[in-house]
């Protein structure tokens, strides 16, 4: 032990420093390594919890925009089908306009051909009627100056029966 105090070693100085480092290594270890310990693990814990629901949100963000396009998609498919069935429809009502046109045209060209051939037969009934008139007041005049009374009658008869029969 002597060499060690030639060299300026007091081993009551090193067991009091052994001492002093022992309390104060017991002291960071109660008061300073084991909150900074928790501390560290505390955060530790967050980043985890927080890149957990990060990735939660992300999840939640794709299943959105997947029901997003799934809901696009059905929209635009029920728009295409009410158009076609639009279409359909105007087309039906077209086709059906156009036969209740048509069917009206016929009936309005039938009873314009019925009115025309009643017409056409009234006014042939009157062309004969005024050419019989026409003609029986020729033949009167005409058969006065050629035949007697009784002639004439017989002849104006005879005559009116001929242009009636045509």
């Amino acid at each position: 032990m002597e060499v060690l105090s030639k060299f300026g070693f007091d081993f009551k100085l090193f067991t009091a420093q052994i001492i002093n480092f022992l309390v104060l290594a017991f002291l960071f270890k109660k008061f300073l390594y084991k909150p900074i310990l928790k501390t560290l693990k505390d955060r530790k814990d967050a980043i985890k919890k927080g890149i957990a629901d990060s990735e939660k949100a992300q999840r939640a963000l794709e299943d959105a925009q997947a029901t997003t396009e799934r809901i696009a998609q059905k929209t635009a498919k029920e728009a295409e089908q009410m158009i076609s069935e639009a279409k359909s429809v105007s087309s039906q009502m077209r086709e059906d306009m156009l036969v209740a046109i048509k069917t009206e045209s016929e009936k309005i060209m039938s009873e314009t051909k019925k009115q025309i051939a009643q017409e056409r037969e009234s006014f042939t009934k009157e062309s004969r009627i005024v050419a019989l008139e026409v003609s029986r007041k020729i033949l009167e005049q005409t058969i006065t100056k050629l035949f007697d009374k009784k002639d004439q009658k017989e002849l104006l008869e005879k005559a009116l029966k001929e242009i009636k029969s045509l």
